[in-house]
């Protein structure tokens, strides 16, 4: 190891070497125009080098090599000194520059192999590459438990997401069926006011078609009329018997029809509020498809409602729009 005179020799001369600022040691008021600029990147090459000096453990490197430093460092010490003492008096001032300035780049370049490669030794020896393993170490475990809990934290807040997605589901489904079973209720409501309107429309005109044939019993023809005057009348009461009874039989039909829609919008509505519990009360999903099409087949199929002869109610339309649906909820599954 190295002794205590040498390692205080080799600080000292590093302590003097980089004493001055650079700026100090390439300007100087008394120069005039003359200056060493040229020497400023060997300057501060020659401070990188000789500074960590200063507080690296140089005794425990071994005698031999501190006292091959010493010399060096001796050397460079006398270039900068040189440069301290430096005067425009003396006899070619420029040239007396330029060799100062070579000789300092000459000595770094010959210090540094002798002095660069022990320094990181003495660097880990002093603890820093250590002390910045352990601080990379505990930075990577902090990093990881970051992750750890912003993992923790996501699927948290992934599974309120999905609670949320799924309670909004189920209030736009509620709101939705609310809105539509509001409608169907009001067209059955509107339907049912106009079959109202239909049947006394239908007694009206039934009333008026017996008492019309009723009263026709009682108007005579004389027995000395005219064939032309005979057929005149009784077309004319044949034809305006016929106009009461079509317009009787179309009221009716009227009114079978709007008793008709009545019943089946009153169908739909109550089809829809049973199907919400329905789906509360399904476990699975493949138990909510077939709620689905059984309340799409119940709302959109038409069934016979005794208002209407069968032979006027299609049921064609409906089955089209519950095989529409069935094809899309399964192309929702295959995609989920």
């Amino acid at each position: 190891m190295a002794n205590k005179e040498i390692v205080e020799k080799i600080q000292e001369c590093a302590s003097d070497i980089i004493s001055d600022k650079i700026e100090n040691l390439v300007h100087n008021p008394e120069w005039g125009k003359i200056d060493f600029e040229k020497a400023i990147q060997s300057l501060e090459r020659l401070q990188s080098l000789v500074a960590p000096l200063k507080v690296l453990p140089l005794d425990i490197l071994p005698q031999r090599v501190a006292e091959g430093m010493l010399p060096h460092l001796q050397g460079l010490q006398s270039s900068i000194n040189r440069i301290r003492n430096f005067s425009i008096v003396n006899d070619s001032p420029t040239s007396n520059r330029d060799n100062i300035c070579h000789e300092i780049e000459v000595q770094i370049d010959n210090a540094y192999p002798i002095i660069t490669p022990h320094i990181p030794f003495m660097a880990y020896a002093r603890a820093d590459v250590q002390r910045n393993i352990e601080e990379l170490v505990r930075s990577v475990e902090k990093g990881n438990k970051i992750v750890s809990e912003a993992r923790s934290d996501f699927d948290i807040k992934r599974s309120e997401i999905d609670n949320i997605v799924a309670a909004a589901r189920e209030a736009s489904v509620k709101a939705g069926v609310a809105h539509f079973t509001h409608d169907f209720n009001d067209a059955a409501e509107m339907h049912g006011n106009a079959a109202k309107n239909w049947l006394i429309a239908t007694g009206i005109i039934a009333c008026l078609t017996a008492i019309f044939a009723f009263l026709s019993f009682f108007i005579e023809i004389s027995h000395d009329a005219s064939v032309a005057f005979f057929i005149n009348r009784i077309s004319s009461k044949l034809v305006f018997l016929g106009l009461f009874l079509a317009a009787t039989i179309w009221c009716g039909r009227l009114y079978k029809a709007a008793k008709h829609q009545e019943a089946t919008n009153r169908h739909r509505a109550n089809a829809l509020k049973t199907f919400q519990a329905f789906v509360q009360a399904a476990g699975t999903e493949p138990i909510r498809e077939a709620i689905l099409m059984e309340t799409t087949r119940s709302i959109f199929a038409i069934t016979p409602s005794g208002y209407l002869d069968s032979n006027d109610v299609s049921i064609e339309g409906g089955a089209k729009v519950v095989e529409v649906v069935k094809n899309i909820t399964q192309a929702a599954s295959s995609k989920v």
